[in-house]
């Protein structure tokens, strides 16, 4: 910076004022751009910080009413295990129910207010005293069934069961005879009541026990049978 002394007193040059002006100018819209760029800067960052907050807004509305709609849902099946677990399981009766406990516990105190569960055990316990929309309902869960109808006892190892096919076959054959047609009539035996011979009882024993032989004398165990049964 040229400077010049006249009569005791040091002027600068007209063109270094100039300069020096143009050099304080320019520091000054420097520092105007520099700060005009920063406050654009914070502007765009305080655009992002709103959209953020409001996104952050939104997602804490949506997770509030996801868990309001959750508590719904539990509260609405915990009451609907209570209903149901009497059998009471038709939606209209399910909603009379509702209906006639949110009524009974808006006339209590809240220190008084007994659960769903706890308050239908009551009217279950005593339907004489249940509401008049419910009561028919809970006097029919005490009605008595019918007793199921008493079955024969079956005894293990009974003679239906022991029996081998070749037995089964001669207990029907004598349950059921089928006599031979004849022409005539045979005359009474003179031997009505006589004690079997040993022969026969050999015969019965052996048709009763060996199937091939039951088979061969199928027809004589017929005839047999046929002529016990007249005698008798």
């Amino acid at each position: 910076m040229s400077t010049k002394i006249i009569e005791g007193v040091e002027y600068i040059l007209k063109s270094s004022v100039e300069q020096i002006i143009k050099d304080r100018v320019s520091k000054v819209a420097l520092r105007a751009n520099t700060a005009e760029e920063k406050i654009t800067d914070l502007n765009a960052q305080l655009d992002t910080y709103k959209q953020t907050a409001s996104s952050v807004d939104i997602l804490n509305t949506r997770i509030e009413e996801l868990q309001s709609n959750l508590s719904k849902s539990e509260q609405k099946y915990t009451r609907y295990q209570s209903i149901s677990k009497h059998g009471l399981s038709d939606p209209e009766m399910v909603e009379a129910i509702e209906w006639s406990y949110e009524r009974a516990m808006s006339k209590l105190d809240n220190d008084k207010k007994s659960s769903l569960s706890d308050w239908l055990e009551v009217q279950v316990s005593n339907p004489s005293e249940a509401p008049t929309i419910l009561r028919p309902h809970l006097k029919s869960l005490q009605s008595p069934t019918a007793p199921p109808a008493p079955t024969a006892p079956t005894t293990e190892g009974s003679p239906e069961q022991s029996l081998s096919p070749s037995q089964q076959s001669l207990r029907d054959a004598y349950s059921n005879p089928s006599p031979p047609v004849a022409p005539v009539a045979p005359p009474p035996s003179a031997n009505r009541g006589a004690i079997p011979s040993p022969d026969e009882q050999n015969f019965w024993k052996e048709a009763a026990e060996n199937p091939r032989f039951f088979e061969q004398h199928r027809e004589e165990i017929k005839t047999r049978l046929a002529d016990k049964h007249r005698r008798q």
